[in-house]
């Protein structure tokens, strides 16, 4: 399964990729399990991440996941970037649904948020409403048993984050996983805001397992320039 709805398919360009690019999520798959070969944990953890803003990793977390449930693996998405949650608008449901934030603050059950959406083979667990903290929200001790509560139930879980150059709670997510995917983005990524994304996974003792180049199918790149984001919250 490719999202291809995360495509302006009336570019003629981009329905030439798509075969090409769902082959590109394949081999991630691929490569993710052959990294992931040598844990022990039964249910795989894995968060994605990037340097900055728009590097693409909500988009890279979907495919990936979508690839590994289409191997009839159990996969849960979890959109854990509380300030621009984008999971549930990629799968075309209600960007208000009933999530993440709404679990952690005790207005619902683990079993109400999670939900899957109508043609899709993963579940989802969608960000919720947005909350006025979510650096405390998502340092709470309740995230710690609902990881290992869902972890019982799913193979996979990958958990769509901020960019950990620009907030605090990536970092403190970390911790609850089995590795760590950095998304970089060809001509938008920098390559000092990348270093110091490396540097923070480090010093956490985050298992990196890998970086995803996105938008690099051409055979060259352009200069890269440096251009530092604000990460601001959206409704």
């Amino acid at each position: 399964m490719f999202f291809k709805n995360l495509l302006s398919t009336d570019d003629p360009r981009q329905i030439k990729d798509i075969t090409r690019i769902s082959e590109s999520f394949k081999n991630i798959r691929a490569n993710m399990m052959f990294a992931l070969a040598g844990t022990k944990d039964e249910c795989k953890i894995i968060l994605f991440t990037s340097a900055e803003q728009g590097d693409g990793k909500s988009t890279t977390c979907i495919n990936v996941a979508a690839a590994y449930a289409d191997s009839n693996a159990r996969v849960l998405i979890i959109d854990a970037d509380l300030r621009r949650p984008k999971i549930a608008r990629y799968t075309n449901t209600d960007r208000k649904a009933t999530g993440l934030s709404d679990y952690l603050g005790g207005f619902c059950t683990l079993e109400e948020a999670i939900v899957r959406p109508e043609g899709l083979n993963f579940d989802c667990l969608f960000s919720g409403r947005v909350p006025p903290n979510p650096s405390e929200l998502l340092m709470i001790d309740k995230v710690e048993s609902m990881m290992k509560e869902l972890s019982e139930k799913y193979d996979y879980i990958f958990i769509d984050t901020p960019p950990i150059g620009i907030v605090s709670e990536t970092i403190y997510l970390t911790q609850f996983v089995t590795g760590v995917v950095v998304v970089v983005k060809k001509d938008s990524s920098h390559f000092k805001a990348v270093q110091e994304s490396i540097s923070l996974l480090e010093f956490a003792k985050a298992n990196i397992l890998g970086f995803v180049f996105n938008d690099a199918f051409d055979a060259k790149s352009k200069k890269y320039y440096y251009k530092r984001r604000r990460y601001y919250y959206y409704e």
